[in-house]
């Protein structure tokens, strides 16, 4: 399709086909690098297993309503009462997700292990 008048064309949109969102156990000895991940990665799930070779599990089917949504939250810096002092605050990068299913991860995840 050509642009619209407006300059926008519906083909050059970037749209999700299908997600999964995979829950792997955290390992020091492995790094995830930004090649693996890049855009003009065909399959990004076919680089992983390298990465996540142990007990990866997909969280099961997940919500459209209230979809992955990420954050970013910086918090506030911790300022001192002497002026010009101020520490600044470690950001945290979250994942918001509905998930569907009940299964042993989903339950594991929320409610933990007795």
């Amino acid at each position: 399709m050509a642009r619209d008048a407006q300059g926008n064309d519906l083909e050059a949109v970037k749209y999700v086909v299908t997600s999964k969102i995979l829950v792997a156990p955290y390992d020091n000895s492995v790094q995830l690098t930004a090649a693996m991940i890049k855009a003009n990665v065909a399959d990004v799930a076919s680089t992983l297993p390298s990465i996540f070779k142990t007990d990866v599990t997909a969280v099961g089917l997940i919500t459209s309503d209230g979809a992955p949504q990420d954050g970013r939250d910086a918090d506030d810096a911790t300022e001192f009462h002497q002026p010009g002092y101020k520490m600044a605050a470690e950001p945290s990068l979250t994942l918001e997700f509905t998930v569907a299913e009940d299964n042993e991860l989903t339950r594991r995840m929320t409610i933990g292990t007795p």
